[in-house]
């Protein structure tokens, strides 16, 4: 009997400990994440245009910008990315879009974009090769979207694949001014 208490109080102090372990690791991870900057405006990164290989600094461009990172070998990246171009599009006068595309081969990206040549005039194409995303933009998961004004305060962060074409995303037009 005194063997069967001895391996349950065993196994309960076992659980106890681990428990106290896993919350003392959770809260270490959340302190650490709560401590990060959030990013609140466009951060200075250069990013190179994929079609005239020029740097370019978002943080220079006098105008709304919507900064989507993506990439052709992300599954949700390739579904969202038609939606998210036709929401530029029906907004391209109040913004310009930006795709990013993270880690991904120049020719493998142009061949991906070739139908939506139509709608090349509301999006440039931007490469980022040096993990600009995550050091400058804190993006980790793909596809993560930023919204800016035209001062560079940020408006929204949508991380994940969105629904672009629903009313929900056309009110944050309205914070463009």
């Amino acid at each position: 009997m005194s063997k069967r208490i001895f391996i349950t109080l065993s196994f309960i102090l076992a659980v106890v400990c681990y428990g106290e372990y896993t919350k003392d690791k959770i809260n270490n991870v959340l302190s650490e994440s709560s401590a990060e900057e959030i990013l609140k405006v466009v951060p200075k990164a250069n990013l190179i245009d994929l079609k005239t290989g020029k740097v370019v600094d978002l943080t220079q461009v006098n105008k709304a910008v919507l900064v989507h990172f993506w990439a052709t070998w992300c599954g949700p990246c390739e579904k969202e990315l038609p939606d998210i171009i036709k929401y530029a599009q029906k907004n391209k006068t109040r913004m310009h879009l930006y795709l990013v595309a993270v880690n991904d081969k120049d020719h493998v990206v142009k061949k991906f974009l070739k139908k939506f040549k139509a709608y090349e005039d509301s999006f440039t194409v931007l490469k980022d090769n040096a993990d600009i995303h995550t050091s400058k933009y804190g993006t980790y998961k793909l596809p993560e979207t930023y919204l800016f004004k035209k001062d560079g305060k940020i408006v929204k962060k949508f991380v994940g694949p969105q629904d672009w074409l629903t009313s929900y995303y056309q009110n944050f037009v309205q914070y463009l001014k």
